[in-house]
């Protein structure tokens, strides 16, 4: 089963997220933003290695959800977390899921939990914790 949809779909929104660096309205209404605690940072967090190797970690770490295939389910999971100022991913939490998917919900917040440590953002030069919003794309192959 091909899950590069999902890698491709994902990292793509990550890197048009990290340009833009503002609110992004979806067809759901859902708004994409990156928040920080007081302003805005003038250094996104970022993922040790880029766009490149989040890419990378996806495609090794990715268990797809049977029931997309079973079922012919598709969706997107929003997924909000903090980078922290020590780089670590914490209060994961799914914004809005896929109807009838807990286990995709579910694989989008356990991806997220197994990320390697961040270079986190900073605000006047001082790290600051940084709220993202990410949207991850299932669909059957």
């Amino acid at each position: 089963m091909k899950v590069s949809t999902i890698y491709i779909s994902f990292i793509f929104l990550l890197f048009s997220l990290i340009i833009n660096a503002q609110t992004i309205q979806t067809h759901t209404e859902i708004p994409i933003v990156e928040e920080v605690v007081g302003a805005s940072p003038e250094e996104m967090p970022e993922f040790p290695g880029g766009i490149k190797a989040m890419q990378n970690f996806i495609k090794a770490n990715a268990q797809y959800p049977k029931v997309i295939t079973e079922k012919g389910i598709y969706g997107t999971v929003y997924i909000r977390f903090t980078v922290d100022i020590d780089g670590s991913i914490k209060d994961i939490k799914v914004l809005k899921g896929i109807i009838d998917c807990p286990e995709c919900d579910n694989e989008a917040k356990r991806l997220c939990s197994i990320m390697p440590k961040w270079k986190p953002g900073k605000v006047n030069g001082t790290l600051t914790p940084v709220y993202l919003n990410y949207p991850l794309k299932f669909q059957a192959q």
